[in-house]
């Protein structure tokens, strides 16, 4: 993965929200607040993905969310519960991508998602620790 993509994937800004509140996933961070709201909704773990521009190239308003509509059709599917989300840049210079903050899935899960929906990468969580970014190129194995 080029440097300077890997840098921006790790900068950006990945949000969601739940009973007003917003939470945001920083990169190898540990965050209390969404630690509670792990405890809060029963589980340890999520993912945040989305199926806006596959392999980081820029698709239509259109083509991306038939994209994300098909992601969030699989997510109710495989019988995940979801909260809807975005990722952008930190100067909101990019379009933001719709993104989904998936609970109770597994890190083999939201691989397979990734590559189902032909991302480079995605967002794991795990109650008490940081929020990793994981690249689909290094996580197959």
């Amino acid at each position: 993965m080029v440097n300077k993509l890997a840098s921006a994937y790790r900068e950006a800004i990945y949000q969601f929200s739940f009973q007003g509140l917003n939470y945001n996933l920083e990169v190898d961070r540990k965050n209390e607040n969404l630690d509670r709201l792990l405890g809060s909704l029963d589980t340890s773990q999520a993912a945040f993905i989305t199926a806006f521009n596959p392999q980081s190239q820029i698709l239509s308003k259109t083509e991306n969310t038939l994209n994300q509509s098909r992601l969030v059709k699989r997510v109710e599917q495989m019988g995940f519960q979801y909260l809807k989300g975005f990722s952008t840049d930190q100067n909101f210079s990019w379009p933001k991508e719709e993104s989904l903050f998936v609970t109770g899935i597994s890190f083999e899960k939201a691989l397979a998602l990734a590559v189902e929906f032909n991302q480079k990468g995605f967002l794991f969580i795990q109650l008490f620790r940081p929020v990793k970014l994981y690249f689909v190129s290094e996580s197959k194995e």
